[in-house]
């Protein structure tokens, strides 16, 4: 008796309200991937009475722990508009709209973070940097920042994916390099066997519409 071979990668699709859920399940590999995306006609509405949206990277540190009491008389971090676990609302400002040249049909927006009460959060990294050119210019100044993308390329060796290792915070994948790092600007500088990985990275980036200087 013969047996359909498993499909590799499983995925389950979620249209039934304001966001588009995805989640894709890889049976080689036991990896869940989940994803939401804002649903075309709600994300016209969003633009119009902004969009609901949660506080807890605000309140949590990066193991999910609560790091500032959430009941306290005055709110959490003393914030009165942060008792309680609240959500906030995100406010997206139509002049960043783009399309991500590499996910087809895929917009990308940026949006200002409020309290229910309308206040701006103050944590919000939009607000904090308008706050920052406004004193700027109260001074005679200007601001001009590039962006500076580095990554390490590895090798998945384990993925620490059994039982004794599925708790919280979990334990890091253990990973190798692939090759001694080098300088791809520099003359003389011969690439060697690294020259389809090189090629493959600004292929890559050119997607991206970034330079890709160094390795």
């Amino acid at each position: 008796m013969t047996h359909a071979a498993t499909p590799p990668v499983r995925i389950g699709i979620d249209i039934g309200g304001t966001f588009t859920d995805l989640q894709i399940f890889d049976a080689r590999t036991g990896a869940i991937s989940g994803f939401k995306t804002l649903t075309t006609p709600d994300f016209l509405l969003a633009l119009r009475n902004g969009q609901d949206f949660q506080t807890a990277t605000l309140i949590m540190d990066t193991t999910n722990n609560i790091v500032t009491p959430l009941f306290s008389k005055s709110g959490a971090y003393g914030i009165e508009e942060l008792s309680g676990f609240p959500d906030s609302i995100l406010v997206p400002d139509p002049t960043t709209f783009r399309l991500l040249p590499w996910s087809s049909g895929t917009g990308w927006i940026l949006s200002d973070m409020y309290f229910q009460s309308g206040r701006p959060v103050p944590f919000c990294s939009r607000q904090i940097m308008k706050g920052t050119l406004a004193t700027l210019r109260e001074r005679g100044f200007d601001y001009m920042a590039g962006l500076e993308v580095e990554f390490y390329l590895t090798k998945l060796e384990d993925r620490k994916l059994t039982a004794e290792q599925s708790g919280w915070p979990p334990d890091a994948p253990t990973v190798s390099t692939v090759a001694h790092g080098f300088l791809t600007t520099l003359p003389g500088v011969t690439p060697g066997p690294h020259t389809l990985c090189v090629d493959a990275l600004n292929a890559a980036t050119q997607r991206t519409r970034l330079g890709c200087h160094t390795l």
